[in-house]
């Protein structure tokens, strides 16, 4: 693995934390800004889909084993369309900025991406 981003967990070694990762880069993420994010999600008519299912069912990354997201594009459109007004942090803000450009670049380069708990 390449590059890692540690910047939004500095300051909150010892709490929770969520890694998204490729072959090439690594993000850490202080758990609080994560579900911070999560929670703007709002379900759809037929309840959660996407990565808001999995977060909200806790699948998929949240046994404590690394997830490849199955579908990057849905994910990152999940995101891009989100509605971060309303987050408590404002780092929130740029931690979602980061993940986008991350499965951007993903997609871009063909690459898998993993998410897991710290």
């Amino acid at each position: 693995m390449g590059q890692v981003n540690n910047q939004f967990y500095r300051g909150y070694e010892g709490e929770k934390e969520i890694q998204i990762y490729t072959s090439k880069e690594k993000m850490v993420i202080w758990d609080g800004f994560f579900n911070d994010i999560m929670e703007q999600f709002k379900p759809a008519e037929e309840g959660w889909i996407g990565i808001a299912y999995y977060y909200h069912l806790y699948l998929g990354w949240c046994d404590g084993k690394a997830w490849k997201i199955p579908n990057i594009d849905e994910f990152l459109q999940q995101f891009r369309q989100l509605d971060i007004t309303n987050c408590r942090f404002e780092e929130s803000k740029k931690v979602l900025a980061d993940i986008c450009n991350m499965l951007c670049l993903a997609i871009q380069e063909n690459e898998n991406v993993w998410i897991a708990e710290g």
